[in-house]
């Protein structure tokens, strides 16, 4: 028994020592552990394998730098031409009595013409008036009209001539007086009065305008005033 014990003792310890001889030689590999990992990996063996593209996959595009552009500036378009003024003109008719003056005046403000009255002589008075109607009854049914208003003072004219059938509202001294009569007549609503000077040696119209309207008017005018006389005078007075 003490035999076998010693061989056994004997044959562990010729293991361990083997054991221990291998491992010894394991872990001395010429350069150490650098070297070892070197001749594992062999990095002049190596290469860089990049990872296959997916189907469909794009390169995302660079986005282009965007530039503003300013705006053109709206350009004042050109005023548009005015249209040329027509050319005036004006005439003038003189030693025109009362009735004939005030026609020319109707006619030229209903023509859309500018006309003024004046007397050629040194006026003795200043005269209110209503035109000329057609006919008495005419002129008694404006006196009725003016009752209504509240005018007083009137009296219809009888006496042939260019005033037949008038209405006169006063005669006044001055020309101021005569006016501000008649902006009192107005305000009561007698539109249609007049102021005429009175005792002149006649009186002169003068009536302007576009020349066309002007020409036609003043041709057809001077027919139906046979005593009248005609001349030109300057635009706008």
């Amino acid at each position: 028994m003490t035999t076998l014990r010693v061989l056994f003792v004997l044959l562990v310890i010729g293991n361990l020592f083997l054991a221990a001889a291998n491992l010894g030689n394991f872990s001395r590999v010429p350069g150490g552990e650098p070297e070892r990992l070197t001749s594992q990996l062999r990095p002049e063996k190596l290469r860089l394998v990049q990872p296959p593209k997916e189907s469909g996959e794009s390169k995302p595009a660079t986005p282009e730098p965007t530039v503003s552009t300013p705006e053109p500036q709206a350009t004042a378009s050109p005023p548009a031409a005015s249209a040329s003024t027509p050319s005036l003109a004006c005439v003038r008719w003189t030693g025109l009595t009362l009735l004939q003056a005030d026609q020319v005046v109707q006619k030229a403000k209903a023509g859309g013409m500018r006309a003024t009255v004046e007397a050629t002589g040194t006026p003795t008075s200043w005269w209110i008036y209503l035109p000329p109607q057609a006919d008495r009854a005419g002129a008694e049914k404006k006196a009725e009209e003016l009752q209504r208003l509240g005018v007083k003072d009137y009296f219809i004219i009888n006496e042939s001539g260019p005033n037949q059938n008038s209405i006169s509202l006063g005669l006044f001294k001055s020309e101021d007086a005569a006016k501000r009569m008649l902006e009192q007549l107005r305000r009561q609503g007698v539109q249609s009065a007049q102021v005429a000077p009175r005792g002149a040696n006649g009186l002169k119209v003068e009536v302007s305008g576009p020349a066309n309207l002007i020409t036609d008017f003043s041709s057809t005018t001077s027919a139906r005033l046979a005593n009248a006389q005609r001349s030109n005078c300057p635009a706008g007075e």
